[in-house]
């Protein structure tokens, strides 16, 4: 009984849920949308992506523990059904006996048949749970669709910074690799009173080891503006520090793989989590920002790293349509200190540069193609 209200449950979700799905598309195919309405459009869907990745999930889980029940079940009635034979076999047994196992043996045949209906809703399931998926994927496309021709911005500094999760200053910076008790208020302090990166690299090193790039620096593949470079990869690869450096902010106030196209949460706007730091190589320089990583950040604002220190695992955080890391780089014209203080007034990632044009430069820095430097 308590697998067959479980099935029904199961008919009446995916129902109401392919229902749904009709409805979802007829209205997005026949408006004439505005630039506002298009902006409610696209918020629309990711709410309603959302909510069929959880409606997908709990389906998909409900599948596989009903599927799993059942076959146990058989299993079980299986062993039970060659106990019984043999123990008809081989035992002299008085009538009453032998009509009571006879009973389970009919019993077994009952279930046997059931099972095959098990199969047939099984299939059932099966089926809908690949609609629902290229449900997910046409939702997932005209959100792209809509989210292309609305924005050309993938970050901006409309959202708030936690300024606890910044550099505090550019006083008693600890040494590489530790920080000033994590658990009090002074933590993310600097740099020994010495506002220098102790040792400069010889040159950069790859900040991902395993992955691809999926977008490059100041367009998309449609020609809209895109002021970084996606490195796709999979969800918890290892980001590494490019150079020696310093941290100037870290934060993770999102789940791994919360990620949507127009989520703008995280700093800045749209960032997820994140990371920036400045770096030393051959003496020079430069901003580095990791973008959309997960929750698994190993560094906090103020400490100075090495080259090649793990410094978080990716994600799919903020704006993000799947898992990857957007990488910016910057090359400074000023000295650490003055980067530093600068960053102090408002954690402005882009170091003076915005966020609206590409290649663009301020009285701190230069923004760089990062395929110029791991390209």
């Amino acid at each position: 009984m308590k697998s067959v209200l479980c099935v029904c449950l199961f008919l009446c979700s995916f129902y109401s849920l392919q229902i749904s799905n009709q409805s979802i598309f007829h209205s997005i195919e026949n408006q004439n949308i505005t630039s506002s309405e298009k902006s409610l459009s696209y918020l629309k869907l990711s709410k309603e992506l959302n909510e069929k990745e959880l409606k997908y999930k709990a389906l998909d889980y409900q599948y596989r523990d009903t599927l799993k029940w059942n076959e146990e079940q058989i299993e079980q009635l299986k062993k039970e059904y060659e106990q019984i034979k043999l123990f008809l076999l081989y035992n002299q047994m008085h009538e009453d006996q032998i009509e009571i196992d006879m009973g389970i043996l009919e019993q077994y045949d009952h279930l046997l048949r059931c099972n095959e209906k098990y199969k047939e809703k099984i299939e059932w399931i099966q089926n809908h749970i690949i609609e629902i998926e290229d449900t997910l994927k046409q939702i997932q496309w005209k959100q792209e669709e809509l989210f292309l021709k609305d924005s050309n911005l993938e970050f901006s500094d409309d959202g708030k910074y936690d300024p606890s999760k910044m550099i505090q200053g550019i006083q008693s910076l600890p040494p590489y690799g530790s920080y000033i008790d994590q658990f009090g208020d002074s933590y993310q302090a600097c740099l020994n009173g010495n506002p220098e990166i102790d040792v400069t690299s010889d040159s950069f090193s790859k900040p991902i080891l395993n992955g691809y790039i999926s977008a490059g620096t100041w367009a998309y593949p449609n020609g809209k503006m895109h002021l970084g470079m996606d490195v796709a990869c999979e969800m918890y690869t290892k980001i590494y520090a490019p150079g020696n450096g310093i941290i100037l902010y870290a934060d993770a106030p999102e789940k791994d793989n919360s990620g949507y196209l127009g989520n703008g949460s995280g700093w800045p706007y749209g960032g997820g989590n994140t990371l920036c730091m400045i770096v030393s190589v051959q003496n020079r320089l430069y901003g580095i920002s990791f973008c959309h990583l997960s929750s698994q950040i190993y560094v906090v604002a103020g400490q100075q790293v090495k080259q090649n220190d793990v410094l978080a695992l990716s994600g799919n955080s903020g704006n993000s349509s799947g898992p990857h890391c957007h990488i910016e780089v910057f090359e400074l014209n000023c000295s650490l200190e003055q980067a530093i203080s600068y960053f102090l007034k408002g954690a402005d990632f882009s170091f003076g540069t915005g966020w609206n044009q590409i290649a663009t430069c301020s009285d701190y820095a230069c923004r760089i193609r990062p395929e110029s430097i791991w390209g």
